[in-house]
């Protein structure tokens, strides 16, 4: 599917509108996995943000809509994700830990409030 790396792109930038259109695409959700497409107006995005896109290969991390949309605090792109597709338990975890580790509370208040999720996990 083409849209996959622009529906990543706009779970990591918070583009709710543009999410929940692509959300009417029938297979997308939170679960999907890829790299999001970084464009040359990205570089003015946070350092620090930018090194853990890269990871310590200077390639894109791959990971899901639903991750992705945590770790940068989405509040809005989490809730539309949520209510649209039951989310992987795995993404749930990482999604917690890297928002917890990332400081954002309101994602870590709106995940912990999900039914099923493991706070224990490691």
């Amino acid at each position: 599917m083409t849209c996959i790396p622009l529906f990543l792109r706009a779970c990591r930038l918070g583009d709710k509108h543009l999410v929940q259109n692509l959300l009417t695409i029938d297979g997308l959700d939170g679960n999907v996995v890829g790299r999001p497409r970084i464009d040359d107006e990205d570089d003015d995005e946070d350092r620090d943000d930018l090194m853990f896109l890269r990871g310590g290969n200077g390639e894109v991390r791959e990971h899901s809509a639903f991750v992705w949309a945590s770790y940068f605090g989405h509040a809005v792109i989490v809730t539309l994700l949520l209510n649209k597709s039951i989310i992987a338990a795995a993404y749930m975890t990482i999604a917690l830990l890297w928002a917890a580790s990332n400081g954002r509370t309101e994602i870590v208040k709106l995940l912990l409030a999900v039914d099923g999720i493991d706070v224990n996990a490691k």
